[in-house]
C-alpha cells in the first residue's frame, strides 16, 4: 500500500524484534505456554470485536494502549478473563525510559499510567506463577 501510494519512496525491509516480543522479554513474562492462542489487536477495536476474539483467545497484545487499557478490563471480564489474570503494560519498550507494570487485571485500576502512543499491554487469560531470579550482575 505504501509503494502505491508513495512510488518515489525506496523502501527497505530490515528484519528485527517485534515490539510485542520485546514488552514480554522486558516483563519477563511468556507470550504463550504450549498451545495457547495470541491475539494481536489495536486497543481501538469495537469491544465486540475484543469480545469475539476472546472466545478463540488465550492471549492477547493490545497495541498503542496505554489511554484504554483501564476500559478494556471489563470487556475482558465479560469475555471469561478473571481479575487474577496475568496483565503486563510496557511503555516505550527498550527506550531509556522505557516503564513495565506486571500484575493482575484486578490491580491494573491502581495503575499510575501515563498515555503514551508507544505502549502495548500483554493480558493472559491465566495467573502466572512465576518466581524470576534476578540477574546481580546488573
Amino acid at each position: 500500500m505504501i509503494k502505491e501510494n508513495y512510488p518515489e519512496v525506496t523502501i527497505e525491509i530490515i528484519p528485527g524484534i517485534t515490539s510485542f516480543t520485546a514488552a514480554a522479554a522486558s516483563a519477563k513474562i511468556p507470550l504463550a505456554q504450549k498451545e495457547e492462542v495470541i491475539s494481536i489487536v489495536p486497543s481501538n477495536q469495537k469491544f465486540k470485536l475484543i469480545e469475539d476474539t476472546a472466545k478463540y483467545s488465550d492471549n492477547f497484545v493490545f497495541m498503542k494502549c496505554a489511554h484504554q487499557i483501564k476500559n478494556l478490563i471489563p470487556v475482558l471480564k465479560k469475555s471469561g478473563f478473571s481479575s487474577d489474570s496475568t496483565v503486563a503494560l510496557v511503555r516505550r519498550c527498550t527506550l531509556p525510559e522505557e516503564q513495565v507494570f506486571v500484575g493482575t487485571l484486578g490491580s491494573v485500576e491502581n495503575w499510575k499510567i501515563t498515555n503514551d502512543y508507544f505502549s502495548l499491554a500483554i493480558v493472559k487469560r491465566s495467573q502466572l506463577k512465576i518466581n524470576w531470579k534476578q540477574d546481580e550482575s546488573k
